[in-house]
């Protein structure tokens, strides 16, 4: 990403210059997810023969050097200018990102609501970019999703051995692609109950029915 896109010289005005169709400015990178968030720490860097001076946030004013890696997660302004060897200052000029490295957290618990009805209770936090698709697996299958709290699944299940799946997933494209089994409760006559894990890089909280 860089400012501005093209060509590479700059015009004063003044006592002022301004950078005009160049590639000289500045460059972000790191591994993009989804709605323009970054999922990984974001290294600035900028190229060209000038000298850069910038800003993040609502830190100091300082002179580049080398590659600033921005780590905290968050939405972040850059502000920055140019300066040439006469010391011609360049506008100033703003570029913003956000940071998103965390899946959202979520556990599961499971209420019988009669015979073959299942209530899927679910409960989900991420604060950065946010819950927007929770999705329900029974055995390994999609049976449902869900995009606004309160996030309550009814589920009708048959009798035997069954593991339901929540994977969670925010805005930036954060979710868990593997999981492990929480618990192996038998069901008849006992109280509605399920052991809850979150298995980290993953999201995902399994637990297993068992009606005998």
């Amino acid at each position: 990403m860089l400012l501005p896109l093209t060509g590479s010289r700059l015009v004063q005005t003044g006592q002022s210059i301004r950078l005009e169709g160049c590639s000289d400015g500045i460059v972000l990178s790191g591994t993009m997810g989804n709605d323009g968030w970054y999922i990984s720490p974001v290294i600035i860097t900028f190229q060209g023969f000038f000298s850069y001076f910038l800003k993040i946030d609502q830190g100091e004013w300082f002179q580049y050097t080398q590659p600033v890696i921005v780590t905290t997660e968050g939405q972040h302004t850059v502000l920055w200018y140019a300066v040439d060897n006469q010391g011609n200052q360049s506008p100033t000029y703003t570029e913003a990102f956000k940071i998103d490295m965390t899946p959202p957290t979520v556990t599961i618990t499971l209420h019988r609501i009669g015979f073959f009805k299942i209530l899927v209770r679910i409960n989900v936090s991420d604060t950065i970019s946010g819950v927007v698709l929770i999705e329900i697996y029974l055995d390994d299958a999609l049976i449902g999703f869900l995009t606004m709290a309160p996030y309550d699944f009814l589920m009708t299940i048959g009798l035997g051995k069954h593991t339901v799946e929540v994977i969670a997933s925010d805005a930036a494209g954060n979710q868990g692609s593997s999981f492990e089994i929480s618990s192996y409760i038998p069901f008849i006559g006992k109280s509605n109950f399920c052991i809850n894990r979150s298995v980290q890089p993953s999201i995902i909280s399994s637990c297993i029915l068992n009606y005998l």
